[in-house]
């Protein structure tokens, strides 16, 4: 198999440019407020609710316009490079085969998304040669949070995985998408309370397209007492959660999320050598189907990057 290449957007430590003495008193400023007391964006004895809506504006409580860009559903790596290294997903038209956006709770109050302004496949991609997207979405916990859990139910074209913060998090396994309106959307596992943390959040979608069309659709929500009503937004992730005391370093957390988006790439490429490797054991001139599979029975867990990304 030919060697990919995976953009993953490179992190700039903040305030590198700027002159000593600002530089310090910005980090006094931050000193003064991881000290202040943490104010949960909820009442402790209520729970919060935050849609994972693909194409959801949180700002306006509803979807956004056809051929516009979800800025809170980041795409974060792709094969082929989808354009810059990292940058909101791209709000899709309904392709022919595809089932309708979820309706939550109204009609229509999601959309289908995908790393390309188009619901057709890449260029030249194929069950030979697929493409891939890895997105990501990402919310803040209070100090003292409780009750927290998450539930979707999704469909995507081709392949789907979903993460939450971490691999060993699989809040949903290796599927088919399922994007036909005359077969059930996938649901989430139930998540249980040690994926969660104080701070940052973050949920992760892989999807793998073989060609024709590519894009997902997804409805569902997070909840928990302590939850930020306002989930990041932006390629920055900016939060509306500033307890300082709660949320990492942004380079440090840069430098966590880079290792999870690396090992779910190294995932996707792995995935794609045993089909490469599969497809030249098949009998001459048998095409490979678009639901055929080349997951391992076994769990794949990787926690190495076996290439060099494109910076």
């Amino acid at each position: 198999m030919s060697h990919r290449s995976t953009a993953i957007g490179r992190h700039t430590p903040p305030h590198a440019w700027e002159h000593p003495a600002k530089r310090r008193a910005l980090r006094g400023a931050t000193l003064l407020l991881a000290a202040l007391p943490c104010v949960l964006p909820a009442a402790a004895e209520a729970t919060t609710t935050v849609p994972l809506n693909t194409g959801y504006n949180h700002f306006v409580f509803g979807v956004y316009p056809p051929a516009g860009v979800d800025n809170y559903w980041i795409n974060i790596a792709s094969y082929p490079t989808s354009g810059p290294p990292i940058g909101p997903s791209r709000i899709l038209p309904v392709a022919p085969p595809w089932a309708q956006p979820f309706p939550f709770p109204l009609p229509l109050q999601t959309r289908w998304i995908s790393a390309w302004p188009t619901f057709f496949s890449p260029p030249n991609t194929s069950v030979q040669n697929p493409a891939y997207t890895i997105f990501r979405k990402c919310f803040c916990l209070s100090p003292n949070f409780k009750n927290a859990s998450l539930s979707f139910r999704v469909r995507a074209d081709d392949n789907i995985q979903v993460w939450f913060n971490t691999i060993l998090n699989t809040a949903l396994a290796p599927t088919i998408g399922n994007w036909s309106p005359n077969l059930a959307p996938r649901v989430s596992l139930p998540s249980t309370p040690n994926w969660f943390r104080v701070g940052r959040n973050c949920i992760y979608v892989l999807l793998e397209d073989f060609g024709g069309h590519m894009g997902f659709d997804m409805e569902g929500t997070i909840q928990a007492d302590g939850l930020a009503e306002q989930p990041a937004a932006g390629v920055a992730q900016t939060f509306p959660c500033a307890c300082g005391d709660s949320i990492k370093h942004p380079q440090a957390a840069a430098a966590e999320e880079q290792q999870v988006i690396r090992q779910i790439a190294t995932i996707a490429e792995e995935r794609l050598s045993r089909r490469a490797a599969m497809q030249a054991a098949r009998t001459p001139g048998t095409p490979f189907s678009r639901r055929e599979t080349p997951w391992p029975q076994s769990r794949l867990l990787t926690s190495g990057w076996s290439r060099r990304p494109t910076e």
